[in-house]
């Protein structure tokens, strides 16, 4: 009887060692498998450890940083040539067909002169706004002056010392704490509620993607980790110059600098005159442009190769506002980049005009869009 009592003894206390082990290891399962993530193509599915992705997710995004940053200045000449293209276009194609068709006005000279005036005007306006735009920096005395004016605005306490600066940091943390859990117990929906709680719920809820920055209102201070100080109110840090930028709108690779509180009135003011250039180029340059695919210019290129065999060095116009062989391909060059450059300027334009009469950015645009509401 001791034996068999002995036996079913040392089953249970094995059977209770092997419950424990593989209650234990259970969190260590779980563990694991959230350190795993399963992807699917198909029929084939494969497992990667979320650290490798990480690995590769940061990688990719700082790649896409440094190609982003050195894009710059390869875009700057390419806008600039476009610029001079442009302008070398109008001063000796364009002008000279317009003061041909012209010739029999007697206000010939008036217009001619208000046409260049015009070109002139837009173009000293692109070049100083665009120049601008790039050479403006978002650091230095100036920047340090406008922030300090900030915090007085505000009636902001600005930390000097690493104590200081540790302790608001701190603040932030905590006051970021309590408000996101006061937005999770406010969007929580209970298991068993009426059909009016859940409407309520679903028009009030958070949006999926929560920044820190949506939980604080238009003119509370912050803390920027990645630069170590304070974060004045609507400031982003910028991934691709690295710095904290006040106001930011977006990294422009055009302008191979951030746009922002420093710079954003001079890209406004350059995405308003190069559409109004580009409007006026595409409407110069429709009619010559027009005209080069007509019955009338295969006969005039005709004309012009007779006259090379020939001998003789020029041919008139049958049109005065029809391009020789040899200047077709920059006037249509000219009208297909003024009218492509012309609509997707305008878009942004637009969008940007009215980003200024609402008082936001484009991230606060998207953040705003996601919570339904424009603090700003």
């Amino acid at each position: 009887m001791r034996f068999i009592w002995l036996t079913v003894r040392g089953r249970e206390e094995t059977r209770g060692q092997i419950s424990m082990s593989t209650e234990q290891q259970q969190p260590q399962e779980r563990l694991r498998r959230r350190k795993m993530r399963t992807f699917a193509v198909g029929r084939f599915r494969f497992q990667c450890s979320e650290r490798l992705l990480d690995g590769c997710v940061d990688f990719a995004a700082q790649l896409v940083e440094i190609v982003v940053y050195w894009m710059g200045p390869v875009l700057i000449v390419l806008a600039l040539s476009i610029i001079c293209l442009l302008s070398y276009t109008f001063f000796t194609t364009l002008l000279p067909m317009m003061k041909a068709k012209q010739a029999a006005n007697p206000f010939a000279i008036l217009i001619l002169s208000s046409h260049t005036v015009f070109v002139v005007f837009c173009l000293s306006h692109v070049l100083f706004n665009y120049a601008a735009c790039v050479m403006t920096k978002h650091n230095g005395k100036l920047y340090d002056k406008v922030v300090r004016e900030l915090a007085v605005a505000t009636e902001f306490d600005y930390p000097e010392t690493p104590e200081a600066i540790a302790a608001h940091k701190a603040h932030i943390n905590d006051l970021l704490g309590v408000r996101l859990q006061r937005l999770r117990r406010e969007t929580e929906e209970p298991a068993q509620g009426t059909a009016v709680r859940r409407s309520i719920n679903r028009t009030t809820s958070a949006p999926k993607t929560l920044r820190p920055w949506m939980l604080q209102g238009p003119f509370e201070w912050s803390y920027c980790g990645r630069t170590n100080q304070p974060k004045p109110p609507r400031s982003h840090y910028d991934h691709v110059t690295k710095a904290l930028i006040l106001n930011l709108d977006h990294y422009c690779p055009w302008m191979f600098n951030a746009v922002g509180y420093m710079n954003y009135r001079y890209f406004v003011s350059f995405l308003i005159w190069v559409m109004a250039a580009m409007l006026y180029g595409a409407c110069i340059a429709f009619e010559p442009f027009m005209l080069s695919q007509t019955p009338g210019y295969r006969k005039q290129a005709t004309l012009q190769r007779q006259a090379v065999r020939v001998g003789e060095a020029f041919v008139e116009r049958l049109s005065p506002m029809m391009p020789l062989p040899e200047e077709r391909m920059v006037v249509t060059l000219s009208f297909m980049l003024c009218a492509a450059v012309g609509i997707a300027v305008a878009i942004l334009g637009g969008l940007h005009v009215n980003l200024t009469l609402t008082g936001q950015t484009t991230i606060e645009f998207h953040g705003n869009c996601k919570a339904k509401k424009n603090p700003y």
